[in-house]
C-alpha cells in the first residue's frame, strides 16, 4: 500500500470504494483504489463541511463492480472495514462518572478499616465539603468490579446489576454534629454483594441503600 497525495475528495469512479469517518470530532475521508485484482491504495483526506456522527460510516460503491471487488479483495477488504467498525469509543477509561465512582468507592489496599481509616480516607478523597453521610469502599480489583457488569453480575432492579459474589466493604458513616469539616466517622466492615449501575462496561454508580435493606 502507499498512500495518495491528499486532495478533497474527487467524484467516485467504478474503480473507488469510498469510506467517510468521524473520530473524535476530526473527518476524514478513506478512498479504496482497484488497480486490477491485487493492487489496493489508500487515501485520506481532512476535514469538510458537512461531517458524519462520530464512528459512522458512508459507503459509496459501483454495484457493478461489487462482485468483482468481493471475490478478488473479500479478505483485505473485511479485515479494513472491522478494524475502522471496531474503533472504541473514546468514553471507556477516561469517562468521568468511571473515574468518580473511583475515587468514591474503591480502595484496593485499605489500613486499618477502623474509624481513623474512614476519617482518613474520607478527607483524602474530599468527601467531607461539607461532610458525607454516608459512603462504602470496595476492597477489590478494578476488573472484579468492573466485571459485575459483564459475566460477574445479575439483573438487579432499575437496570441495576448485583454481583454473583461478595465483596469486603467498608462502610464509613459520619458521627453526627456540624456537616463542617473536621468530619468524623465510625467504620464498619463486611463482605456483602454490591449492586451498580453500569455504562459502556463501566461501573458508574454503587446503590449504597442496598446494603440497608
Amino acid at each position: 500500500m502507499h498512500a495518495c497525495t491528499p486532495h478533497p475528495p474527487p467524484r467516485r469512479t467504478p474503480a473507488e470504494l469510498w469510506l467517510r469517518l468521524q473520530s473524535q470530532g476530526e473527518t476524514v475521508y478513506t478512498c479504496m483504489h482497484v488497480c486490477g485484482k491485487v493492487c489496493v491504495r489508500e487515501c485520506m483526506y481532512p476535514q469538510r463541511p458537512g461531517a458524519l456522527e462520530p464512528l459512522e460510516l458512508e459507503l459509496q460503491v459501483d454495484e457493478s463492480l461489487l462482485e468483482e471487488m468481493t471475490m478478488s479483495l473479500g479478505p483485505l477488504l473485511l479485515v479494513f472495514m472491522l478494524g475502522l467498525i471496531s474503533i472504541p469509543p473514546t468514553l471507556s477509561q477516561n469517562d468521568p462518572r468511571y473515574i468518580t465512582f473511583l475515587n468514591q468507592h474503591y480502595d484496593a489496599h485499605p489500613t486499618g478499616r477502623d474509624d481513623r481509616y474512614c476519617n482518613s480516607i474520607m478527607r483524602r478523597r474530599k468527601l467531607t465539603s461539607p461532610c458525607k453521610e454516608l459512603n462504602t469502599f470496595i476492597h477489590g480489583t478494578k476488573d472484579n468490579i468492573k466485571a459485575i457488569c459483564e459475566t460477574s453480575g445479575t439483573p438487579y432492579t432499575n437496570n441495576l446489576r448485583k454481583s454473583t459474589s461478595q465483596f469486603q466493604i467498608t462502610i464509613c458513616r459520619h458521627s453526627g454534629g456540624s456537616p463542617r469539616p473536621p468530619c468524623r466517622y465510625r467504620a464498619s466492615r463486611g463482605f456483602r454483594y454490591i449492586v451498580i449501575a453500569c455504562e459502556n462496561g463501566l461501573p458508574v454508580h454503587l446503590d449504597e441503600s442496598f446494603f440497608s435493606s
